[in-house]
C-alpha cells in the first residue's frame, strides 16, 4: 500500500509507523512546517513535497491521509463530501 501523507506531526507519524508494520509505505509526505516535514522524510524515507506538489502525486497514493482533517481541503483531494 502506498501512501501519501498530508501533515507530519506526531498523529501522522503513528498512522506511518503503522502502514510501515502493515507492510506499506509513506511515498511522499507534505507539511507546512518545513522542520517537522523533514524530520518525518528522514524517519520513513519518503519524498518531501512542496504544496504545489499535492494534486499531482495523490494518483500514486492507494490512501490518503490528512492531519489535521480539514473538511475543505479533503473534499478537494480524496473527493470525500465535507461534513458540516
Amino acid at each position: 500500500m502506498n501512501v501519501l501523507m498530508i501533515g507530519a506531526g506526531d498523529i501522522a507519524k503513528s498512522h506511518g509507523r503503522a502502514v510501515v508494520k502493515l507492510g506499506g509505505k509513506v511515498f511522499a509526505a507534505y507539511d507546512v512546517n518545513e522542520a517537522g516535514l523533514k524530520r518525518y522524510a528522514e524517519e520513513f524515507g519518503c519524498e518531501m513535497l512542496t504544496y504545489e506538489q499535492i494534486e499531482e502525486n495523490v494518483p500514486r497514493a492507494d490512501y490518503n491521509k490528512l492531519f489535521p482533517l480539514i473538511f475543505v481541503y479533503s473534499a478537494i483531494y480524496v473527493d470525500v463530501d465535507p461534513i458540516m
